[in-house]
């Protein structure tokens, strides 16, 4: 954050009104590097990015609801540590629909917004929008995508170095498959935190339980 008495010229002045509306010294002013190294309160800088699923599966047993409402809580969260956020969508394609901020009420009204409506489920262009300059990745990623389909080589080799750096969790909704022990060997390679969510099951407290 950009205070009085730090050099002007570290003041992000564009992000500052692009993300807030207005300038208020040390409240909505952002520095130079703020979206790239956002600290929380304790040190950790996580930079949050949720990944949400919106093939046209996700609305069966309203399972696009619960994500929504999860992905909600999850942008509660990130306010509360100070974590910037960004979404991004994947169905047939991957699109982010809201770069690192830390304007909470424009993600939530991003997250809202979301409808699923696209074919298909490929995870791997999402993974690779994901941006998070110089701060530890922090990454959700809530989808009814089988868990074969997480197993997909270049999915595994993306991961690794996104979790070589940070966190990765895995929301895998609607998911009739057990965990065997060749997936758990391959998850715990990937570093990645992994839950089975059945559907019907309201899973918002534990997803946020999880980055606290």
């Amino acid at each position: 954050m950009w205070t009085p008495g730090k050099s002007i010229n570290d003041l992000d002045l564009r992000t500052s009104i692009s993300s807030f509306g207005k300038v208020i010294p040390g409240a909505t002013t952002m520095g130079i590097t703020s979206l790239n190294s956002v600290s929380s309160s304790d040190g950790t800088g996580y930079q949050m990015t949720i990944i949400l699923d919106v093939s046209s599966s996700m609305k069966a047993n309203n399972r696009d609801e619960r994500m929504i409402d999860a992905a909600v809580a999850l942008n509660r969260a990130a306010k509360k540590n100070n974590y910037s956020v960004s979404i991004i969508v994947f169905g047939h394609r991957a699109d982010i629909i809201q770069r690192p901020t830390l304007d909470y009420e424009l993600a939530e009204e991003k997250i809202f917004s979301i409808e699923a409506d696209q074919n298909d489920t490929k995870l791997y262009p999402a993974l690779t929008l994901i941006r998070s300059g110089n701060a530890k990745p922090l990454i959700y990623i809530l989808t009814d995508a089988e868990i074969y389909d997480i197993m997909e080589k270049k999915v595994v080799e993306i991961m690794k170095k996104i979790t070589a750096h940070g966190r990765c969790i895995l929301f895998l909704i609607g998911n009739k498959h057990e965990l065997d022990d060749r997936i758990r060997k391959t998850l715990k390679d990937m570093k990645v935190q992994a839950y089975l969510v059945p559907d019907g099951e309201d899973y918002t407290g534990a997803i946020v339980e999880s980055v606290l």
